[in-house]
């Protein structure tokens, strides 16, 4: 009898966390959705100078949870963009901070698992892309497992826009290492691949699983528009040993 109470009284155990687990995930995806809304809704000002900033600080409370990495949040899911990897290693956390003009201010946030099982996260815009230029500002819309031997890598796109008629899209290749998430420099020996040209074009950015290679439309700089202009042929990049050439 003795047992039998021991293992019923297990059984309850385990679904009681089980609930308490789930409540715990729905209630972080209802306090994060709550506070995007509340962003979405509000006048300009109240915006910008305090719920942009406040939902940042809100979401990244709940980066170092593995509920957050290990679960859906689905609510939040249709406000933000949010990706994850096959293997669930890293998830990628994307929005639009909505203040105004055709700049869009994107934050992106990476969340992943380094050594030990730890949750950790790294901002991957730099909040400088006005004052300093750069692309970081992109929302990560695709990630793409890559295994080669014994390491994994992470193929990034990201999309965004800086107004004036332009967009921009830029590729990264993350590789985690203990407790860091490093931009590989995979492209040329540069960490990031980017492109910028005009809304009126496709840049056709594609990656093909099978056989590791990268493939987008051509553009070169042009004297007579704003713009790179589109050449009608399409560049190809090969995946070997760590590097796209």
């Amino acid at each position: 009898m003795s047992i039998r109470i021991t293992i019923l009284f297990l059984i309850s155990q385990l679904m009681a966390l089980s609930s308490i687990c789930q409540t715990s995930v729905q209630s972080i995806d209802k306090i994060l959705s709550d506070s995007y809304r509340r962003l979405q809704s509000s006048d300009y000002d109240i915006r910008y100078d305090s719920l942009a900033p406040a939902f940042k600080k809100e979401i990244v409370k709940y980066l170092s949870l593995p509920l957050t990495l290990n679960n859906p949040l689905d609510s939040l899911a249709t406000l933000i963009t949010i990706r994850q990897s096959p293997d669930k290693r890293i998830k990628f956390y994307s929005w639009d901070e909505l203040t105004g003009g055709t700049w869009h201010e994107i934050n992106s946030f990476a969340q992943f698992k380094g050594a030990g099982n730890k949750i950790l996260y790294m901002q991957l815009d730099t909040d400088k892309e006005y004052e300093n230029g750069g692309y970081t500002d992109s929302e990560i819309y695709n990630v793409y497992e890559i295994r080669e031997g014994k390491n994994v890598y992470y193929l990034t796109f990201g999309w965004g826009t800086h107004g004036n008629g332009g967009e921009h899209q830029i590729v990264y290749l993350f590789k985690i290492k203990g407790d860091k998430l490093i931009k590989c420099n995979a492209f040329n020996g540069e960490n990031e691949l980017a492109f910028e040209y005009s809304r009126r074009d496709k840049l056709n950015l594609e990656f093909n699983k099978k056989n590791n290679t990268l493939s987008f439309d051509e553009f070169l700089e042009s004297t007579k528009d704003q713009f790179a202009q589109k050449t009608g042929k399409r560049k190809k990049f090969y995946f070997l040993n760590g590097l796209f050439r």
